[in-house]
């Protein structure tokens, strides 16, 4: 929602200024890194590890190929931005993007979870986790994962 409100008012302010620019560039590198992460560890890793229990839906694998989709496009769109530019475009691939993500965050993401943690024991999940942060490989989608849950609710898992 923040991101969506800074949007929206540097459109209303009129043609993007090349402060603005550099902190829209900025602000959505680090999303970006953030998403592409838990998209990656979500597709390469939890559903792959949850398949070996457990038939998914298909429907939960194919929507975060839309996600990362959207990513793509707002992506794009950022990249061809210029000073003096409108950011309509933008807004309205945000606020796409937006609803359709933190679905996925409010439904999916707990599901998979939920799943995760029902169908592998705390040893195992254990053993997961810590075989994919020492090598480093996801590191925006973990510190993510720490800083929501906090550090002493994350030692816990």
């Amino acid at each position: 929602m923040a991101i969506r409100k800074a949007l929206v008012m540097v459109k209303h302010r009129g043609a993007l200024e090349e402060w603005e620019l550099l902190s829209i560039r900025k602000c959505f590198s680090e999303h970006y890194s953030v998403v592409n992460s838990w998209y990656t560890f979500t597709s390469q890793v939890h559903i792959p590890l949850l398949e070996t229990r457990i038939c998914l839906p298909q429907i939960m694998k194919d929507s975060l190929d839309d996600y990362i989709q959207d990513i793509k496009i707002i992506h794009d769109l950022v990249a061809s931005l210029k000073v003096g530019d409108d950011i309509q475009m933008l807004v309205q691939a945000w606020y796409s993007y937006e609803e359709k993500f933190c679905f996925a965050m409010q439904i999916h993401d707990p599901m998979y979870i939920i799943l995760y943690h029902t169908y592998f024991s705390r040893e195992e999940h254990l053993a997961h986790l810590h075989k994919y942060l020492m090598k480093g490989t996801f590191d925006a989608c973990a510190g993510s994962v720490i800083y929501y849950a906090g550090k002493d609710k994350f030692r816990r898992i």
